[in-house]
């Protein structure tokens, strides 16, 4: 059973590491071409990048915690994610806002454009795993988790941790490349 979870989330994994590389396709090309424009990387995104690294230190915590058997610590660690993870998502919006006060929308530039699509991408794909994240905190509320049977954790954190590092490459990607 765990095999066929594990095999899943390879697909599914594939599936969006394939739909980025696309996008980086698109946009490496199209920053050959003139009126690329330019967008000021907000500096709320440095705190963001920080919590969402803290939430993959805080996931791998909770995962250290069941493996001990701290059903408690477990809980309090699948918490901690989830609300540094909805912090990632909010600090998002804050960057997007702050790029629309400086007159950088979706229309403005290639640049731009790219940005909101790329981090909008992400972002819809980190909700996803905050809703599978919900699942889980409320299985582990209903002591479904246990030394032995917590598998499905391990298989989320797999996805969790594939959305941190495909941020950092964004991150890269957006603003150094």
């Amino acid at each position: 059973a765990v095999s066929a979870w594990l095999f899943g989330m390879a697909a599914a994994l594939t599936a969006i590491a394939m739909f980025f590389v696309a996008l980086t396709v698109a946009y490496l090309a199209r920053r050959q071409e003139p009126g690329w424009g330019g967008i000021t990387m907000p500096p709320v995104l440095w705190l963001t990048t920080a919590l969402l690294l803290a939430s993959s230190g805080t996931l791998e915590w909770a995962r250290r915690r069941i493996a001990g058997g701290d059903i408690r610590g477990l809980r309090r660690g699948l918490r901690a994610t989830a609300w540094l993870g909805g912090a990632f998502l909010v600090g998002q919006l804050v960057a997007w806002r702050i790029l629309a006060a400086q007159g950088a929308y979706i229309s403005s530039n290639p640049h731009s454009n790219f940005f909101y699509l790329l981090t909008g991408a992400h972002g819809a794909h980190l909700l996803g795993g905050l809703v599978a994240l919900g699942i889980i905190v409320w299985k582990a509320h209903a002591g479904r988790y246990g030394v032995a049977s917590h598998a499905g954790i391990d298989v989320f954190a797999l996805y969790w941790h594939f959305m941190d590092a495909l941020w950092l490459y964004l991150f890269a990607l957006l603003f150094w490349a």
